[in-house]
């Protein structure tokens, strides 16, 4: 189910925003309590059973006495008998049953539940991740000689994959991000050719998830992002208490591009165009930390047999708004276009990707690279175990990096995609 050039979002059970490809600052969720009620047990007090006493009578027994005989006259003695005494029974003792006292305990109460952590700046294009706990949903790309697809599906933590209502187009090379419980999805190419395309989309969809329920909506009624844009990031940054959307370099128009385009958030057609002059380039990892972006290596040139490999990163202040070229105390950028990209606190980790410089020599790259943005250092990270590039990566709510798909053919128009995943835990392995 895993292509090229895809954009895909993870999504966490308690809807703490990630977005496509890029993890900005991450919402902190704090859970509610639980009180136990005390439940108290009755005492049960037992009767005492008195037994009566029963009293035996006594009987006498009669005495007999015997006539004496006399010579000549015969009196005859009188025999009494006694009487017999009368037995009284006594009387049995009355049982009494003890009464059980005691109340039942109260009723234990539960809890309420935390609030949700607050949403964390949207990350960029391309991503997707199977969590422990979370569900990861990804739309589009290609697989060169089966072309480009419209298709969403979703990966739950069990890893079951599953597909949902496709994109009303097809396209690959779009970007994303994942916000009020929506995926938002703009632009991309429906050409299967990826490092020289000509079918860029203006369209800008939107979706909101409901359980396996999806309903696709061209939110711009046709008028989109009003320029044709791919191969490009977007992410999205509260600056002064306004929440915005920007759209990053890519193929603009049909050539690479140096813009930065700001976009009222919710989405409205009303845009600014930031900056247009600066580096062009398309293919670019495009991040955002707190409130300022990033957009590092690319591509300069559509030209297959020259395909202008950048080797720089470029901060882009909003608020000035203005360019630099990062310089670091420590390291060198090696130079890789379609790289996945993830952000974990300061650090940016740029992931695999290809130092091609034509059409025809797509190198994969296994080696990551961080950035730390605090220091201004290049770090080296630990290699993938297969080289790719156009895949997708997302962080976890855990921090672990998790990257899937892509490819690693060496052309940008013939090949297959990975379908393998591959996650960076704390112990520092893939």
């Amino acid at each position: 189910s895993f292509s090229v050039g895809m954009t895909a979002y993870y999504v966490q059970p308690t809807w703490v925003r990630y977005t496509t490809g890029i993890t900005t600052s991450t919402g902190t969720t704090s859970t509610g309590t639980t009180s136990t009620g005390t439940t108290s047990t009755g005492t049960t007090s037992t009767g005492t059973t008195s037994t009566g006493t029963t009293s035996t009578g006594t009987t006498s027994t009669g005495t007999t006495s015997t006539g004496t005989t006399s010579t000549g006259t015969t009196s005859t003695g009188t025999t009494s008998t006694g009487t017999t005494a009368t037995t009284s029974t006594g009387t049995s003792g009355t049982t009494s049953t003890g009464t059980t006292s005691g109340t039942t305990g109260s009723t234990r109460s539960t809890g309420s539940t935390g609030s949700t952590g607050s949403t964390g700046s949207s990350g960029t294009t391309s991503a997707v991740v199977p969590l422990p706990t979370g569900r990861i949903y990804f739309a589009g790309g290609t697989n060169f000689g089966s072309g480009v697809t419209a298709k969403l599906y979703y990966a739950d933590a069990s890893g079951a994959v599953a597909s949902l209502t496709a994109m009303p187009v097809e396209r690959r090379g779009a970007s994303g991000v994942f916000y009020d419980n929506a995926l938002h999805l703009f632009g991309g190419s429906t050409s299967s050719n990826v490092a020289t395309n000509t079918g860029s989309q203006t369209n800008y969809y939107m979706t909101r998830i409901n359980g396996t329920s999806v309903s696709w909506t061209d939110v711009s009624a046709g008028t989109g992002i009003t320029t044709s844009r791919a191969d490009h990031g977007s992410v999205i940054v509260r600056r002064s208490g306004t929440t915005y959307l920007y759209l990053v370099h890519g193929i603009y128009s049909g050539s690479p591009a140096a813009r930065v385009t700001q976009y009222s958030w919710p989405f409205s057609t009303t845009k600014t165009e930031l900056l247009t002059t600066g580096f062009s380039r398309y293919a670019s990892a495009v991040v955002a930390v707190a409130d300022m972006i990033y957009s590092c290596g690319g591509y300069s040139s559509t030209t297959s047999t020259s395909l202008g490999l950048v080797n720089n990163c470029e901060k882009i202040d909003v608020s000035t708004p203005t360019y630099s070229t990062m310089s670091f105390t420590s390291g060198s950028l090696t130079a890789r276009a379609y790289a996945a990209s993830a952000v974990v606190g300061s650090l940016i980790y740029l992931i695999g990707g290809t130092n091609g410089t034509t059409t025809s020599t797509m190198v994969p790259l296994a080696s990551v690279q961080v950035i730390d943005t605090v220091a201004n250092k290049v770090i080296n990270g630990p290699s993938l175990n297969t080289a790719r590039w156009g895949a997708s990566a997302v962080v976890a709510d855990n921090g672990d990096i998790i990257v899937l798909g892509g490819t690693a053919s060496t052309s940008a128009s013939t090949g297959s995609a990975l379908q393998t995943v591959e996650r960076l835990s704390s112990d520092g392995v893939w």
